[in-house]
């Protein structure tokens, strides 16, 4: 009797050390670097917003390409507002969904695996991605800016 509950005592033992092991991991290299890239975007929107005194403003995207930019909405959702990481460049558009751009995809016969906003040469941009290519997307006329891909 004292076996096995020796033998239960330490198997339990094992299964709660691998369940801390595991967990620790997850903070350290998953959830860590996460909250490190939230926190540093919300400094980023608050600083935007200061420097420009406007408020409530929610992160739409964070578009990494020739540098990283923040394309943000105004609480209303009526503008779309982004920003490079320096608070150096920033813009304006009316807010648009991905509406047009869905239909672009749908025009060409594609299938979208995603549509975000992004930034290319100082302008807002549909970053659409499909199976086999990456289309960045005029914001207002949509045309093809530029593909990526083979």
């Amino acid at each position: 009797m004292k076996e096995k509950l020796k033998s239960l005592s330490l198997n339990l033992l094992l299964i709660f050390g691998i369940f801390f092991f595991a967990l620790l991991i997850y903070l350290v290299y998953i959830a860590g670097p996460n909250r490190a890239y939230e926190k540093e975007d919300r400094q980023l929107i608050e600083a935007f917003e200061k420097s420009n005194n406007i408020t409530n403003l929610t992160l739409e995207n964070r578009f990494a390409f020739d540098d990283v930019t923040y394309i943000v909405s105004n609480s209303s959702r009526t503008t779309l507002y982004w920003f490079s990481r320096d608070l150096k460049n920033s813009g304006f558009e009316t807010y648009q969904d991905f509406s047009p751009a869905q239909r672009w995809v749908d025009g060409q016969g594609l299938t979208a695996t995603d549509i975000s906003y992004g930034v290319y040469e100082d302008k807002l941009v549909y970053f659409i991605r499909t199976d086999r290519f990456d289309f960045i997307i005029d914001f207002e006329t949509q045309d093809v800016v530029l593909r990526i891909g083979v």
